[in-house]
C-alpha cells in the first residue's frame, strides 16, 4: 500500500451530548450538521456532520454508562503503535 494515495473519508465517534456535540463541530471547526438520524429501536441518536468530504458520524446511545475520569484523558500511546507503516505490508 502506498501511503501517498491513503485518504481518510470519515470517522465516527461516541458522544454524550449530540447537541452540545454538533454545536462544538459546526461553530468551532466549521463543520455542517446533514442529519440526524433517531435510532429505530430508541436506543440512541446518530448525527452526520460534513466538511469538504469527510463525515464525522457522532453516536449518542441512551443509557450508557459514561467514562470513568481515569479513562476521559488521552494517555501516551506507545511508539510502536504509532508506526502504522509497518502493519501494513
Amino acid at each position: 500500500m502506498n501511503l501517498n494515495e491513503f485518504s481518510l473519508d470519515h470517522v465516527a465517534i461516541s458522544i454524550s451530548n449530540l447537541e452540545r456535540s454538533i454545536d462544538f463541530y459546526t461553530n468551532i471547526f466549521g463543520f455542517s450538521c446533514e442529519r440526524i438520524i433517531e435510532m429505530p429501536d430508541g436506543n440512541g441518536r446518530i448525527a452526520l456532520l460534513h466538511k469538504k468530504g469527510f463525515t464525522i458520524e457522532m453516536f449518542q446511545m441512551v443509557d450508557v454508562l459514561p467514562l470513568p475520569d481515569d479513562s476521559k484523558v488521552p494517555t501516551l500511546i506507545t511508539p510502536r503503535l504509532l508506526n502504522c507503516s509497518e502493519n501494513l505490508g
